[in-house]
Order: C-alpha cells, then sequence, then structure tokens
C-alpha cells in the first residue's frame, strides 16, 4: 500500500520493470522532505526567500541606474 503522493507517482510510470526502483525512490524522498519540513520554520524561509529576491531586484536595478 503507498500512502504517499510520490509514491502514487511512481505506481503510474508505465514501464513496470522499474516501476519498483521509483517506487522506493520517491518513498525515500517523501520521507527525508517531511523530516526537513519539520525542522524547517517554513514562513520564516519564505519570508527570506522573499528578502533575498528583493534585495536581488534592488541590487539590479542600481547597476542599470
Amino acid at each position: 500500500m503507498v500512502s504517499s503522493l510520490l509514491g502514487r507517482i511512481a505506481r503510474n510510470i508505465a514501464n513496470a520493470q522499474q516501476c519498483g526502483v521509483w517506487l522506493v525512490f520517491f518513498n525515500l524522498l517523501d520521507r527525508v522532505l517531511t523530516l526537513g519540513l519539520c525542522s524547517l520554520d517554513v514562513l520564516a524561509h519564505i519570508d527570506g526567500q522573499y528578502d533575498c529576491l528583493r534585495a536581488l531586484e534592488a541590487k539590479s536595478k542600481v547597476r542599470k541606474v
């Protein structure tokens, strides 16, 4: 029984010989991503990414002037 979204995607891969390999890969990837998100303050991370993007845009505007 596959419960993860990535596992369900792997199950739909057409090549039956590779399906098992992809299933294991996607299940592992799903676990790693889930563990990573558990230790991450997602909103603070998004705010940081937004601040970085704004800083890069401001830097780009300064170079054009």
